[in-house]
């Protein structure tokens, strides 16, 4: 546990959600139904003969202390465990659709090839958590806390994200299509060959995250953070940008077309042997940004930026260009 209070002395966020778990622990959430809370500790056969003979009861375990428990194969669908206290639990494969785990401790848990189906997580605290093969499809996972865990594989399709803070977890492979990602902190994340199809990371921070081959195809990426991040590899079609900050980024030899780049800063980015055909880089700062063997033609340059770009061999065909862009691009070559 001396890692998770590090934490929380390095990310103030974390001190939030430690003062909202505090807040779930009152009167009103202080019923935990002692029966329920001995049958899921014991569990074997008596608890298999109990939740036979009650199928649909909601188990009650708000604010139950059980760290260190193993719960792994265990049906606690809908259970209500809010503020719960399960670090260091085993729940592995463990059917948690439709649970309510709102504040609960989740830090040090093995949740592998479990199911959070329509589970409520927000502002969960999980810290080292291994998800790897966990489905978690259409989860609320809102404002919750996920730091240096292991996800890759995961299944959380269409799930609400908003304002989730992942920094340096591992997404690899991860499927995230069409999940609402706004505002979350994803910073130095691992997101190799994600599905990130129409995700909104809107106001998103992905710094130095990791997204090569990754497939982005419509994904909103409005005003986000995407600084140092490789895309090499990734699949944009139809994909915003614009006013995202992609400095230091790397698109080389991808298809850009058609892409709304609108405002966005690309300084000393590398778009080397990019296809930019149509694309919208009007106001876009392009300073100090690599487009040698790139194909610009019939993209919009309005406004933008193009102080010490590089524009070796660069297709500019039917590009409209001020005076001052068409001088910066001559000395350039």
């Amino acid at each position: 546990m001396v890692a998770e209070r590090a934490s929380a002395l390095r990310f103030p966020a974390f001190n939030r959600i430690a003062l909202q778990t505090q807040s779930l622990t009152g009167p009103q959430f202080g019923l935990t139904d002692r029966t329920h809370l001995k049958l899921v500790r014991t569990g074997g056969q008596a608890w298999e003969t109990w939740r036979s003979e009650h199928p649909g009861e909601r188990l009650r375990l708000q604010g139950a202390k059980l760290s260190g428990a193993n719960l792994s194969a265990m049906d606690l669908r809908g259970a209500d465990l809010r503020a719960a206290d399960l670090r260091g639990a085993v729940l592995r494969a463990t059917d948690l659709r439709k649970a309510l785990l709102s504040g609960a401790k989740l830090s040090y848990v093995d949740l592998r090839e479990s199911s959070l189906k329509k589970a409520d997580l927000t502002n969960a605290y999980m810290w080292d958590v291994d998800l790897r093969d966990a489905d978690l499809s259409e989860t609320d996972l809102s404002y919750a806390m996920i730091g240096q865990s292991k996800l890759a594989g995961i299944n959380l399709q269409m799930a609400e994200l908003r304002g989730i803070y992942l920094w340096k977890s591992d997404l690899s492979g991860a499927n995230l299509e069409g999940a609402c990602l706004s505002r979350a902190n994803l910073d130095s994340a691992t997101l190799v060959k994600a599905d990130l199809r129409e995700a909104d990371l809107s106001h998103a921070n992905l710094a130095h995250a990791q997204l090569a081959d990754a497939q982005l195809d419509r994904v909103n990426l409005n005003s986000a953070n995407c600084t140092g991040v490789d895309f090499t590899g990734a699949t944009l079609h139809g994909a915003i940008f614009e006013n995202s900050n992609l400095s230091d980024c790397v698109f080389d030899g991808l298809d850009l077309s058609g892409l709304n780049f609108r405002g966005a800063n690309l300084r000393a980015s590398s778009l080397r042997s990019a296809s930019l055909q149509t694309a919208n880089l009007s106001g876009a700062d392009l300073t100090r940004a690599d487009l040698a063997n790139a194909d610009l033609t019939r993209a919009k340059l309005d406004k933008a930026i193009l102080s010490k770009a590089r524009f070796h061999c660069t297709k500019l065909q039917e590009v409209r260009l001020s005076l001052r862009q068409r001088l910066t691009v001559v000395l350039s070559r």
